[in-house]
């Protein structure tokens, strides 16, 4: 997680959504993932990358959990078949759920005026534009043609559906946080402790899992807060956690990382920064600690000159 962007909503009422990224889409995903983070009803929880053997199954097995009948879509999705065969698929918190039923007769269906409306704006913006200018097709713009470089879930079901589908095999619970009764922020992906405490952590004792490249495969090392990524980007040159980000993200980083709110971080103050949630850790049995959640903010805090940070400690 670290350093995710808190939802400005009074309420507690949210809905799971998806937005599928197809390949075409791919040249636009730092200005797609822009337009979702300035959403202030939209938390982005997982953002992975997908790769699969035959485009047209798969796209078939998606649009399965749609209620428009199949034979109406498979005209429609043609385009689809001659993509290669990768998405990304970006799963988010929807604190403003205007679901309403849209459509007639077969066609209609229950939907998230919201998600809807945020869906188009984006086609509206990156779909290929169609060789008649005059080509209009509701509700998208004149000129904007119907090979679309993003699809979206119309109601929560489907995210569950989804999820299943794509190996995630309890579904929206996936995503469900057990956080209740806890003192303390995590991520949905990390256990919930059996116990823990709150201390403070000198930095020169923590680590954390840095992805790198072995002989055949991805690999991750143990590396001190100061060897990382993150903090020689602080104190050096940003491209090289910019390129960190754009080797592993969305295959092995799955969080919502960018490298505009990493900056916005670096440029907190010591106040503001003690403001945050405390970072999340377990012990290693050499005496020092494995940073579970937060290897960012004890990046930025290391940068400052700090020699401890706020930690919970997730006792064994």
């Amino acid at each position: 997680m670290d350093f995710q962007h808190s939802i400005n909503s009074s309420s507690n009422i949210y809905r799971y959504h998806f937005f599928t990224i197809w390949s075409s889409g791919f040249p636009y995903i730092d200005e797609i993932l822009t337009i979702l983070r300035q959403e202030e009803k939209i938390e982005i929880l997982r953002i992975e990358s997908k790769s699969f053997k035959d485009m047209r199954r798969f796209v078939f097995n998606l649009y399965a959990c749609d209620t428009v009948p199949i034979q109406h879509l498979e005209s429609k999705l043609k385009y689809l078949y001659k993509l290669p065969p990768r998405v990304i698929n970006i799963f988010v918190k929807n604190y403003n759920p205007q679901e309403e039923p849209s459509g007639q007769g077969a066609f209609r269906k229950m939907q998230c005026k919201y998600i809807v409306q945020i869906k188009n704006k984006i086609r509206n913006m990156y779909n290929p534009k169609h060789k008649d200018p005059n080509f209009h097709i509701a509700p998208l713009d004149q000129g904007v043609s119907h090979e679309h470089v993003i699809h979206a879930s119309d109601r929560e079901e489907q995210v569950d559906y989804y999820l299943k589908m794509l190996g995630h095999k309890d579904g929206i619970a996936f995503l469900e946080n057990d956080n209740q009764g806890l003192l303390f922020e995590k991520p949905y992906h990390i256990p919930r402790p059996r116990q823990y405490s709150f201390q403070q952590i000198p930095l020169s004792l923590l680590y954390a899992h840095i992805l790198g490249y072995g002989k055949n495969h991805e690999s991750k090392q143990l590396t001190a807060v100061k060897d990382t990524p993150h903090f020689r980007a602080l104190s050096s040159n940003m491209n090289i956690y910019k390129d960190y980000l754009y080797q592993f993200r969305f295959k092995y980083l799955r969080d919502d990382y960018s490298i505009e709110k990493f900056l916005a971080l670096k440029e907190m103050s010591m106040e503001q920064l003690k403001l945050l949630p405390p970072i999340l850790v377990e012990p290693l049995a050499t005496g020092s600690y494995r940073i579970l959640d937060g290897i960012h903010r004890a990046a930025v805090y290391l940068f400052h000159g700090s020699e401890k940070i706020p930690s919970v400690v997730f006792e064994p």
